[in-house]
């Protein structure tokens, strides 16, 4: 039977990477789904260059993920960002002008993208 397989956006660093580490101590495999990619290779990890905020990149590292050991045991959705956007930056004074569209990163990632 294969051992256990994680998910863990956000991996690469941070809290991600130290929850990676404690898994694989602990015997797991773990799937990596970050932007960017690990300062350094980690036993039993599989690194799979993920935007969360894109639907079809997700679906394409789950399918790669269960591939990779056969089996999907446990997901941490951990990745975030903290954009610090002033949406009153968008707004105008001119009656003639719509405020412009403003970033969505942060909602992308943090709420729709997790």
């Amino acid at each position: 039977m294969a051992p256990p397989t994680a998910i863990v956006t956000g991996g690469s660093s941070g809290i991600g990477e130290a929850l990676v580490r404690h898994l694989v101590s602990l015997k797991w495999r773990v799937v990596i789904a970050d932007i960017n990619s690990p300062k350094e290779f980690i036993p039993d990890t599989l690194f799979i260059q993920t935007n969360i905020a894109s639907w079809q990149e997700q679906a394409d590292m789950f399918k790669q993920a269960y591939a990779w050991n056969g089996r999907l045991d446990f997901g941490a959705l951990n990745a975030g960002v903290d954009n610090r956007d002033n949406i009153f930056d968008t707004l105008s004074n001119d009656v003639d002008s719509p405020p412009s569209k403003p970033n969505t990163l942060t909602y992308d990632v943090n709420v729709t993208g997790t």
